[in-house]
């Protein structure tokens, strides 16, 4: 395969990742009233901070890999989509929220018709996303099998690399791969769960990737001069760590602080959710005017 099918085939894995992102989320999106065109906008929003937090991991990994007297040309690493997708998201939903709150009180301050606050939630905003997002990491992978990057050690069998002497390495990419499509499932399906905490969604995923990704890193090649941190582990397993801790006391702090509240995705009657709804606030409203 030539170095640019491999390099075509990479990007192509990002666009397919960004269409079923696109899709989940617009077919899950009615579970937590969201509106298509806010479900399209938070879709983009997430592919381009994962993208970014991607990004930044790697300006990371290749900094600490000059100091250690290592050339590193890492582009962009999945660890770093999970770890900073949440705290993107997180500012888009304080934006909308705040632009929304001036626009409803700016009305109210010129006796105009009040507009309709909608219920703006980081919490179901990471619930609905999550699972579409994981899909893309899934893709990414695989772009990185077609790429060449990211392999695991040298064996008799596995994917050829142009990054090492175009020997057969470990095919750790694909196993990765099938990891976050797990990943990802669990994500939507344990929202059903009778425990569920709303919100729970995103630290229930980052906790697995923290787990799925500490194991596959054994089977990770790594420059000798970068194999081992602190107590024998690579930089990425030591992230992985601190993933797993961040994200176990999250979880913790949701089932302490936060009732079980699962996601009805097959209802009944005229309610469509059991999240709060846009009309139930707007009713309430007409109630309060009355």
């Amino acid at each position: 395969m030539t170095a640019d099918m491999r390099w075509k085939l990479y990007v192509l894995s990002f666009v397919v990742g960004f269409v079923f992102l696109l899709l989940i989320t617009v077919l899950r999106r009615k579970a937590y009233n969201v509106n298509l065109i806010r479900a399209v906008i938070y879709s983009f929003i997430t592919f381009l901070s994962g993208f970014c937090g991607a990004l930044l991991i790697a300006v990371i990994y290749n900094l600490l890999a000059s100091l250690k007297g290592v050339t590193a040309a890492l582009l962009v690493d999945v660890l770093g989509a999970v770890v900073f997708t949440s705290l993107f998201l997180l500012a888009a939903v304080s934006c909308e929220k705040a632009v929304l709150k001036r626009r409803f009180l700016k009305a109210q301050a010129e006796n105009r018709p009040e507009p309709e606050l909608w219920p703006v939630s980081f919490r179901d905003t990471m619930d609905l996303l999550i699972p579409g997002a994981f899909v893309v990491f899934a893709f990414i992978k695989i772009g990185c099998a077609f790429r060449g990057c990211c392999f695991g050690f040298e064996c008799g069998w596995g994917l050829e690399t142009p990054f090492y002497y175009h020997k057969t390495m470990f095919p750790v990419q694909l196993f990765e791969s099938a990891s976050l499509f797990i990943i990802a499932a669990a994500g939507h399906f344990v929202q059903k769960a009778s425990f569920y905490r709303r919100g729970m969604s995103g630290p229930f995923a980052a906790f697995l990737y923290g787990m799925a990704r500490f194991f596959w890193e054994f089977f990770r090649w790594n420059p000798p001069e970068m194999k081992r941190f602190f107590i024998g582990l690579t930089i990425w397993q030591l992230f992985c760590l601190l993933i797993f801790a961040v994200a176990g006391a999250w979880i913790y702090i949701l089932f302490k602080t936060q009732p079980p509240e699962p996601v009805k995705y097959k209802v009944s009657g005229g309610d469509k959710n059991n999240r709060s709804s846009g009309k139930a606030n707007k009713i309430k409203k007409k109630e309060k005017r009355k």
